[in-house]
């Protein structure tokens, strides 16, 4: 029997309130109030029920939904889309970015690190050698918390190059068929990502600016949190083995 939900349940009316430089105020798989969910989707949360209107207007079917959007089975989609709650972030990033480019991810899939440095790399590159360690973790930092991941998740991705989900190998995949095109995928990307962290109450844009040379001097980086594999690695410049696999 479906729990009857309580006041606790739904996510606050933010609108008028200041967004959030901790988290977000309206989080994952809370409910939205009918005034909330009645406005156009642009301007809030997006709620699995907000799929199907997706689905109908590129003619997917709910095989296709699933491997759009790195879902476990059609019959999960099928019995999600029944519910009022927020969906996950990189879910909703994924699907405002195919709904600007509609069409499906490329098999040749760049790693993170790979695609890190394609929408950064020029910037970091500007901060010089003497700043190159806090710019990759100041930026790298954002460019995790802009994908709805924690920032600790930076040292998997790009000193071991760890698998990353399904959705979110979708969402770089998709950003490099954008900057392959010559667009300006980190603008995008950006763009997107900020105004969605926005809807659910948080600035993740003041939380984890753009920074500058001249800015990025008193940004407090602890020299134990700056990890010298992970800046050796994205330059290019780690000792490899020079044998076989171990």
């Amino acid at each position: 029997m479906a729990k009857t939900p309580t006041t606790a349940d739904y996510a606050p009316d933010i609108r008028g309130m200041d967004l959030s430089i901790k988290g977000p105020l309206i989080k994952e798989g809370a409910l939205l109030s009918a005034q909330v969910e009645a406005r156009d989707s642009a301007n809030r949360p997006m709620v699995w029920r907000d799929l199907p209107m997706f689905a109908t207007k590129y003619h997917r079917t709910a095989v296709d939904m699933m491997y759009d959007l790195g879902l476990n089975t059609p019959y999960f989609y099928q019995q999600a889309v029944k519910s009022h709650g927020v969906v996950p972030f990189d879910l909703e990033l994924l699907v405002r970015i195919y709904d600007r480019s509609p069409s499906s991810c490329d098999w040749d899939r760049p790693t993170v690190r790979e695609i890190f440095e394609t929408l950064y790399g020029q910037t970091v590159q500007g901060f010089g050698e003497e700043l190159s360690a806090k710019a990759h973790m100041a930026y790298g930092a954002r460019f995790a918390r802009l994908l709805g991941r924690a920032t600790t998740v930076l040292y998997r991705w790009l000193i071991d190059e760890s698998g990353t989900t399904r959705r979110i190998g979708n969402i770089i995949s998709k950003l490099q068929t954008a900057a392959q095109q010559g667009q300006d995928a980190r603008r995008e990307f950006e763009t997107l990502a900020i105004a969605i962290w926005a809807n659910r109450g948080y600035d993740v844009d003041k939380a984890y600016p753009s920074y500058t040379p001249e800015t990025i001097e008193v940004k407090h980086i602890r020299k134990s949190s700056v990890r010298p594999a992970i800046v050796k690695r994205m330059a290019g410049k780690e000792e490899k083995y020079p044998g076989g696999t171990f």
